[in-house]
């Protein structure tokens, strides 16, 4: 009955194709974030900001440094126009 969350979330980008109505995978550079939930994404010009969200590590209470961990992955941009991904 459990299931593993780590298999739920998910570090793609898709794009859907308004008049043909089918998803495509984007090729991206550079290290994306973590698989994560609850984030929300803002456009600014050529980039897309990605703030905060849940990843499945983000509530393990093993991690050593948590704060440091959950930090890194707060903001994320891609910029599209190189796409790439970039630290916040």
């Amino acid at each position: 009955m459990g299931r593993n969350l780590k298999n739920c979330y998910f570090n793609d980008i898709r794009i859907l194709d308004t008049n043909l109505l089918e998803w495509s995978r984007l090729k991206v550079d550079g290290k994306p974030i973590e698989p994560r939930f609850g984030h929300t994404m803002n456009l600014s010009g050529s980039d897309i900001l990605i703030f905060g969200g849940w990843s499945f590590e983000s509530g393990n209470r093993q991690l050593k440094d948590q704060t440091k961990k959950i930090c890194n992955n707060y903001f994320t941009i891609l910029n599209t126009e190189k796409m790439q991904w970039m630290k916040g």
